[in-house]
């Protein structure tokens, strides 16, 4: 299954050095491909030559917007990951609980965090993976706000962390690429998981988190992506300008 356009009217507008503007609606499903939903020149309007810009109806929740590169369509629901958003290292030890501090999370009116009594008595940022993203990790002073994060490598979604949220909602912790770490709420997290650790001494700051993993080697646990089916068969409305 794939999208469908339908065209509505397009037009030459002379005041814009002759540039086409078109108008049309699409209608999206649930399949939703890597990187998108295809939308080329060709699907649009077959007498123009290339597409400078889309202005698309905006959908409650979700940020939908036009690749120009790759010519597609992409979608992301607001506070998940894209789809080709990188994973986050959790680095396996015999005994995490020798170097590291337990990692926390913690709900806060603008989203999520992460926390823990660090050695250092300062914030960190560890990166997510060598040299990519980073997310933030606070120093809780001795006074922790938040509950224990423990990692199931065997999830659902592949690697995952769960926590016993206060609210029993998932806690989404920004980073710093725009994406969001899900911490999933799980009432059975201590069952399901085993708990994560923290050591802001580590050589590489992407292997700061550290868990005593059941498969004795780190995973990169994948950060989710967005559940797609509250798009099928919704009607978009769009304007396009193009030559």
């Amino acid at each position: 299954m794939a999208i469908s356009y339908s065209r509505t009217a397009s037009f030459i507008d002379r005041q814009k050095a002759a540039m086409v503007v078109g108008y049309g609606t699409v209608t999206l499903d649930d399949a939703y491909p890597a990187g998108g939903w295809a939308l080329t020149k060709a699907t649009v309007n077959k007498n123009i030559s290339s597409i400078y810009h889309y202005d698309i109806e905006p959908v409650p929740g979700f940020d939908i917007k036009w690749d120009h590169a790759n010519g597609k369509l992409k979608a992301v629901k607001n506070g998940y990951s894209n789809d080709d958003s990188v994973g986050f290292t959790i680095t396996y030890i015999a005994d995490a609980s020798t170097p590291g501090t337990a990692l926390l999370v913690a709900n806060a009116a603008g989203g999520g965090y992460f926390e823990s009594e660090l050695a250092h008595n300062a914030d960190v940022t560890p990166e997510l993976v060598d040299d990519g993203p980073t997310v933030t990790v606070f120093d809780n002073e001795g006074t922790p706000t938040g509950v224990q994060v423990y990692c199931d490598e065997d999830g659902g979604d592949g690697a995952e962390l769960l926590c016993v949220s206060p609210n029993g909602q998932d806690i989404m912790v920004p980073c710093s690429d725009g994406n969001n770490i899900i911490v999933k709420h799980d009432a059975d997290a201590a069952s399901n998981g085993v708990a994560v650790y923290i050591d802001d001494d580590a050589t590489e700051t992407y292997q700061y988190i550290l868990c005593v993993l059941p498969g004795e080697a780190d995973v990169v646990a994948t950060r989710p992506t967005m559940p797609i089916d509250a798009l099928d068969g919704v009607v978009l409305r769009m304007r396009y300008e193009a030559i």
